[in-house]
């Protein structure tokens, strides 16, 4: 994927936000005054990109975030830890940012939070255990293997499983890894 695109309705709003929050790095503001027209990209660390593009006419969307219907529901963000997830959602939260889905760890291992931007877009912030590096592998048989497409993607494709890990044992895991790395 190179990159999203959003309509907004605040773009300075919107450009601010992803700065703040997730480290995102903005192009010079591009304009084109014939077709009342504007934007930013917006670049990731992980070199994903965000355009954000504002236009004069463009209807506001009836999607209510709080329904449930087809369509896009969320993105999600790798934020690097348990840790990281929990203090990010409680800074979007502190700053009067929703949280619309509190911290838990999900039925297929990931550990997230699900917040709303400021134009009601909802993210996930994700911790996502099966990304460890591969120096940080010191895992026994019955956890998750880690399988994915390029980084620079910004995306997971597939993960081959042994058993299952219980959380217990995963949470043992991780802090031997952390122990590995930091000494």
């Amino acid at each position: 994927m190179l990159h999203i695109a959003i309509y907004c309705s605040d773009i300075e709003k919107m450009r601010l936000f992803y700065e703040t929050y997730f480290g995102a790095i903005s192009n010079e503001k591009y304009q084109n005054e014939k077709k009342q027209f504007e934007s930013y990209f917006l670049k990731f660390e992980d070199e994903t990109s965000l355009e954000l593009m504002q236009k004069t006419g463009v209807l506001v969307s009836e999607n209510d975030v709080y329904t449930e219907a087809a369509g896009l529901i969320h993105f999600a963000m790798l934020v690097g830890s348990e840790t990281k997830v929990n203090e990010l959602t409680e800074k979007l939260r502190t700053d009067g940012h929703e949280v619309i889905g509190e911290c838990r760890w999900t039925g297929d291992g990931y550990y997230e939070s699900v917040i709303l931007d400021s134009e009601k877009i909802g993210w996930k912030l994700r911790f996502d255990h099966h990304n460890i590096p591969p120096k940080s592998r010191a895992f026994k048989n019955n956890l998750l293997v880690p399988y994915h497409v390029a980084r620079k993607f910004g995306f997971w494709a597939k993960r081959i499983t042994l058993p299952c890990p219980t959380l217990a044992t995963f949470t043992a895991a991780e802090d031997e890894i952390r122990a590995k790395d930091s000494g």
